[in-house]
């Protein structure tokens, strides 16, 4: 591709580009990044794919020491918290020629105060 941009005295640049298109992209929306031990979080991929009926979602939970605990396929995943603290959700999307792209959130999980 060229770009070539004229100036108000017709004197020109021209320039040869190389536009790379990303084949895959993965973005989580969640209902929230903050809440309490026990509280549903909800998580769901969006990805601007034409066609994201053949593109592989997988999610993985991480705890503040980077321990998997938790995983899961599809396009949402559900998670309630059982503890204190701070959480990595991560998101994988892998498209059928093997292309892939990830996010990832991170997510406070604090105790409610007692009565």
């Amino acid at each position: 591709m060229s770009l070539e941009l004229v100036n108000n005295q017709w004197k020109s640049f021209r320039k040869d580009l190389t536009l790379i298109v990303q084949d895959s992209n993965a973005t989580i929306s969640a209902n929230k990044t903050e809440g309490f031990v026990g509280e549903n979080f909800n998580f769901t991929a969006t990805s601007y794919f034409w066609n994201i009926n053949n593109v592989i979602y997988q999610w993985t939970l991480s705890d503040e020491n980077g321990n998997k605990i938790y995983t899961s396929d599809g396009l949402s995943m559900s998670y309630a918290f059982p503890t204190v603290g701070t959480y990595v959700v991560s998101l994988t999307a892998q498209t059928p020629n093997g292309a892939s792209d990830t996010d990832s959130k991170t997510i406070v999980i604090g105790s409610r105060n007692p009565y």
